[in-house]
């Protein structure tokens, strides 16, 4: 049997940390704990290059590539980092080493360690459980939740292509004034998407772009459960806390 295999296959008996032995271990620079080599794994492996959080995010799979572009858009979402740190504990005898696949901080100061599968089955394998266990036994340590996010979790292709479609006008420039009317307009009340995009350029296919760049940059809330378009609902973007925690530690 090869390691990959052993991986795969459903544990016997559920394995045990040994008390004491959990170890966090956060990068001393900022951004992930590892570098990812393409062309050493046999998934598709690349960089995604983020406007809110002004940083490249490497990333391993479709999964991540996909919670990515949530991260850019998802009202929020104060931070988020990929590969936030190595967690090392003694299990059932032998040294084992995780590393989660990410790291999110929410406005309300929620902070969560992330692990990403393709599908709910790849968290029953061997491999899987390990990871739960490393990864829920390190976020109760931290006093962070454990969140576990599949590919069919993260939304409908609906859904998907309007944050596709948010997140593609990430770098699109906005001036302090288009920011200041948005932030108004939206502290009114809602308003459509198209009367948004008529406030700030008098081109409407401008328009759309600078909407979505200040929903990138936290300003407004352009509804994602229906098609994008000028009837969509837009809100104000909700506000952190005061003295948010963080997840770069």
């Amino acid at each position: 049997m090869t390691r990959s295999d052993e991986g795969r296959r459903p544990l016997s008996t559920p394995p045990v940390i040994a008390p004491g032995s959990i170890r966090i271990v956060f990068p001393i620079e900022p951004g992930p704990i590892r570098t990812i080599h393409t062309g050493s794994k046999v998934v598709p492996t690349r960089s995604y290059t983020s406007g809110r959080f002004d940083e490249s995010h490497p990333l391993e799979c479709q999964t991540e590539f996909r919670l990515a572009r949530h991260n850019e858009v998802m009202p929020g979402i104060r931070d988020a980092v990929p590969q936030p740190c190595r967690i090392e504990a003694v299990v059932d005898g032998i040294r084992r080493i995780h590393i989660p696949d990410g790291s999110r901080l929410w406005f309300d100061g929620r902070r969560e360690l992330i692990d990403v599968k393709r599908d709910v089955c790849d968290f029953r394998d061997a491999g899987g459980v390990m990871q739960r266990l490393l990864g829920s036994a390190a976020a109760a340590a931290l006093g962070w939740d454990y969140v576990m996010i599949t590919l069919a979790a993260l939304g409908d292709q609906d859904f998907n292509d309007n944050v596709d479609l948010v997140q593609s006008h990430r770098f699109t420039s906005v001036t302090t004034r288009q920011r200041a009317d948005a932030a108004a307009a939206v502290a009114k009340g809602t308003l459509s998407l198209g009367a948004l995009m008529n406030l700030l350029c008098e081109d409407r296919r401008n328009g759309l772009a600078a909407a979505c760049a200040l929903m990138v940059r936290h300003v407004v809330a352009i509804d994602l459960d229906r098609p994008i378009g000028p009837a969509s609902i837009v809100t104000a973007a909700p506000v952190a806390m005061t003295r948010l925690p963080s997840i770069r530690l």
